[in-house]
């Protein structure tokens, strides 16, 4: 599915070691996720890896937790920002005691960078947890259902319109058993592995096209980290090459 279209600064932080553990304890991620912690000012940096030849040259995309707002004792909506090709993108998560619910154009949803470029996401429906608060179980297994219209953004200076479209996704998310030793620009990681497969159609008036299928998505999340290597259902893959939590949790 392409929802786009239809490390010399790692080592640093790995030498600063004992002087980077007197840093200031990270924030408490909102409602208290640990899988993917999204406090205030963390950051990840991914690096396209195993791309394919075809299509434009690999860039890196950047995540960063904007703001984080309670919404009373055990909810929050979460600002966050992504960065690629030196383009910004902001977008919003919610999440409670019970689950995460992030944005379809978000990295953590698919692996795939880039935001929603001359479009608006209106209308938004939704059904199910990207993600339970409470942790990634081996074995789980979740069903989530999305439903939004697309706007198109006329170009500066038109007045051309153009009939909105609805998407429709389903994304089926598994928590495989045992875990895995994933590279990163800091060296090994071990990760839990969750997949994902992604289902879904656009339609316009009386059309429906549906998303061709694809293969499975995986996500890796290492503790006291998150998201430490991405791929996503068209084989591209991601690698960690930087975040604040590395030396925020340095031994």
């Amino acid at each position: 599915m392409r929802l786009r279209s239809l490390v010399a600064a790692a080592a640093a932080l790995l030498v600063a070691g004992p002087a980077a553990a007197q840093r200031a304890k990270p924030a408490k991620p909102a409602c208290g996720i640990q899988f993917l912690p999204l406090a205030e000012g963390n950051y990840w940096v991914f690096e396209p890896i195993n791309q394919p030849p075809a299509g434009p040259p690999p860039a890196k995309v950047k995540i960063e937790v904007v703001k984080v707002e309670p919404q009373g004792k055990k909810a929050a909506t979460i600002t966050l920002k992504e960065t690629y090709r030196d383009v910004e993108f902001e977008m919003k998560a919610t999440c409670d005691a019970a689950q995460l619910v992030l944005p379809p154009e978000s990295f953590f949803f698919a692996a795939e960078p880039g935001g929603v470029s001359g479009m608006q996401i209106e209308g938004f429906e939704h059904k199910g947890a990207s993600f339970p608060a409470k942790g990634l179980k081996p074995g789980d297994q979740w069903f989530e259902e999305i439903r939004f219209d697309v706007v198109r953004v006329p170009a500066e200076g038109s007045n051309a319109t153009h009939d909105p479209a609805k998407v429709e996704l389903e994304r089926l998310t598994t928590v495989t058993r045992g875990q895995q030793l994933v590279d990163t620009a800091f060296g090994p990681f071990k990760a839990q592995v969750v997949e994902f497969e992604i289902r879904g159609r656009g339609i316009i008036g009386e059309k429906s096209q549906e998303i061709p299928v694809r293969d499975k998505g995986i996500l890796w999340f290492s503790k006291r980290i998150g998201l430490s290597r991405a791929r996503d259902v068209s084989g591209r893959e991601w690698q960690l090459v930087d975040t604040n939590l590395v030396a925020k949790n340095a031994p």
